[in-house]
């Protein structure tokens, strides 16, 4: 397949990049910048230059393409209404063409969670994600318009040195001490960046149209594990120390809101659809081989 991939440089993106090209498929990055150009050529990707501000620049380059992965956003204060726009724009170039769409969500729009959920759960977002509502929505409600479209919701992604994991190391050596928000008995929902971005190719592939996957690990560990875990890669083992919310969101904004949530939930759907299944390192091997000394925090 051919496939156009928003957020080719970023952390997912690479990754997700990486294995599509593993899978012997072609890589159409699309790159900001001539820096961001240069690097994808490097490791043969095509390269369609242009903005997610400006959409209408490069949409046409979908006409070339067998499916497209958007993966990218913008991470500033415009960014709920550029997704909401860029993703009009696609499915529209997409609109009748029985193409691929592959949206990037994430578990945090479904809220707090008490017990197992799976993709049927009502959706509850913390504020930070309420904006992904609608285009989940959208991109589901897409396959009437015959795209094949697809929802994929990560847990919390690490592994590379990446993610919010890396935060949590960098704190650490910058202070001293590992920081987290609450207590630590809440559990994050996890997942490598290795096997999303395997997900993410499986979905291209093979998934039917109008799906949603939650894509974790199923070895969700509590935060405060969590937070032991980066303060022995910081060099700092044991020096952990919570903070409150309201302190937190002093510091992070409504981020520190993610942070705090209670989140277990079951893979069973993308495993059964897309036989996908987590093959690569937990968190815990991940810092026993030493991916964190070097820590990707962009």
């Amino acid at each position: 397949m051919k496939v156009f991939l928003t957020g080719a440089t970023g952390y997912i993106g690479s990754t997700v990049a990486e294995a599509l090209q593993t899978a012997g498929h072609q890589v159409i990055g699309l790159a900001r910048s001539e820096q961001a150009a240069q690097s994808l050529q490097a490791v043969g990707i095509e390269v369609v230059r242009g903005d997610l501000h400006e959409p209408l620049k490069w949409i046409g380059a979908l006409d070339q393409v067998d499916g497209v992965i958007h993966t990218a956003a913008t991470k500033d204060e415009k960014m709920p209404n550029c997704d909401r726009v860029v993703v009009e724009e696609m499915l529209s170039a997409l609109s009748g063409t029985k193409k691929a769409f592959i949206y990037t969500s994430g578990t945090w729009i479904l809220g707090n969670i008490d017990s197992d959920v799976n993709e049927q759960t009502p959706l509850n977002p913390i504020p930070l994600m309420a904006w992904r509502l609608e285009i989940e929505r959208q991109v589901l409600a897409a396959k009437e318009r015959q795209i094949r479209s697809v929802v994929l919701r990560p847990g919390m992604v690490y592994g590379r040195g990446g993610g919010l994991v890396a935060q949590l190391v960098v704190s650490g050596r910058t202070n001293g001490v590992v920081q987290f928000v609450g207590t630590g008995d809440n559990h994050w929902a996890l997942v490598h960046v290795e096997d999303l971005a395997r997900c993410y190719v499986k979905a291209i592939e093979r998934s039917p149209a109008g799906m949603v996957f939650n894509v974790i690990d199923e070895c969700s560990l509590s935060l405060r594990e969590i937070a032991q875990l980066a303060s022995q890669a910081a060099g700092v083992s044991g020096r952990i120390q919570g903070q409150s919310l309201t302190a937190a969101r002093q510091q992070i904004g409504l981020l520190a809101d993610g942070l705090i949530l209670d989140q277990q939930m079951s893979n069973t759907h993308v495993r059964q659809v897309l036989d996908w299944q987590p093959i690569a390192p937990s968190l815990l091997e991940e810092i026993e081989l030493g991916s964190y000394g070097y820590c990707q925090t962009t």
